[in-house]
């Protein structure tokens, strides 16, 4: 069901001014790079909202970033996963800026136009989360809902650990909830990989062993195309056949082969993409994000997470993806539904990278789930 309140309506139930906001309280201690290279996203549409900034933790983090055209108007967080970049919330950030709503949407720690740090140390789920803090801290956001897709509602997991009472509503795309203590290490990834071979017939993690070896990050640069074109193929089977099992997204870049071309993905949305990753290091920085899990860096911090910091207190929002072979629907629904009181579960149709594949789907669920949120609390 859509929710047609307008926002003259909701103005008048909350008893709040529809006029343009005033600055923002800005809290943090950031450093501004006023005059920042963007050469990389030029041809986007954001390019204009990128901002350049360096968290008191020490790294550069590039982000977009828009504030809301009225006090009605929440922010919303946007946390992208692996491979990528902000790039690939494009199609979101187009949407609700369009609408008047904040948007924050930043290249994470060792992805797109942020700095890597060459230690594994430094890739913790709690260092990921307090620097997303610091840099609503710096543009004086105290509360947002909070959008997360792949690797990224990894980190949606920990924002609400971390910074939970920041958060409005939370939005899972594709990929649901991760509940301390994360079992996203070694033995983690080969339980689920074991119970899926029966379950499932094939192991959706198997390519995390690999992810995990020294020279990933050099094979998948030298074989751009043919991890591009695996990665975002609209072919599930391919998937499920060469990127999942134990040894096969190796044997794949190796022999330099090519899926079938995306039929969401433009000849132009690709060559922006390489820009992005291959200007700033390659595939090295994303990389670490497995490595850093698998390698239990983040043992002690998820140790350290209170049993009662399991259950999530406020709304959620679960879009699966109904033709991706990794993050299989059922199961991001039993990751995520015993932990959430107040849940909405939405099948996409689309295969892993659904916010990219079916983007106004996608666009208009978050959007409704906002707007059903923004409206109960105004009652």
């Amino acid at each position: 069901m859509k929710l047609t309140i307008p926002l003259g309506a909701l103005t008048a139930m909350c008893g709040l001014s529809a006029a343009a906001p005033t600055a923002p309280v800005k809290t943090g201690n950031c450093t501004y790079h006023p005059s920042p290279d963007l050469r990389d996203i030029a041809g986007t549409s954001y390019a204009n909202l990128v901002k350049v900034a360096t968290v008191p933790s020490g790294p550069t983090y590039r982000y977009i970033f828009s504030e809301p055209s009225s006090h009605m108007k929440p922010y919303l967080l946007f946390i992208h996963g692996f491979p990528s970049s902000s790039f690939d919330w494009r199609h979101q950030v187009d949407y609700f800026v369009s609408r008047g709503y904040g948007v924050i949407a930043p290249d994470l720690l060792g992805f797109g136009g942020t700095d890597n740090p060459s230690g594994l140390e430094e890739f913790t789920l709690k260092r990921h989360v307090l620097d997303l803090g610091a840099i609503l801290d710096c543009e004086g956001v105290d509360h947002v809902f909070a959008i997360g897709h792949d690797f990224g509602s990894v980190v949606l997991s920990r924002v609400i650990t971390y910074l939970g009472e920041r958060v409005k509503g939370s939005a899972f795309v594709g990929v649901g909830y991760s509940p301390p203590p994360m079992s996203f290490n070694q033995a983690g990834v080969e339980a689920i990989n074991n119970a899926s071979l029966d379950a499932l017939g094939y192991p959706p993690f198997g390519y995390w062993y690999f992810m995990d070896e020294d020279d990933v990050a050099p094979i998948m640069n030298k074989h751009f195309d043919s991890a591009f074109t695996l990665t975002y193929t609209s072919n599930a089977t391919y998937l499920k056949e060469y990127f999942s099992p134990v040894g096969e997204y190796k044997k794949w870049l190796l022999a330099d082969r090519i899926a079938p071309w995306t039929t969401f993905i433009t000849a132009d949305e690709k060559d922006t993409f390489e820009k992005i990753t291959m200007s700033h290091g390659g595939f090295d920085g994303p990389v670490k994000t497995y490595k850093s899990l698998m390698r239990d860096f983040n043992a002690a911090d998820e140790e350290a997470i209170p049993k009662s910091k399991a259950a999530i207190g406020h709304p959620v929002l679960l879009l699966t993806a109904s033709k991706d072979p990794v993050a299989v629907p059922h199961s991001q629904i039993t990751n995520t539904a015993p932990y959430a009181a107040d849940i909405r579960v939405k099948s996409v149709d689309a295969g892993h990278f659904l916010q990219v594949e079916n983007p106004d789907e996608v666009s208009l669920s978050i959007h409704e789930f906002v707007r059903e949120i923004m409206a109960k609390a105004c009652l």
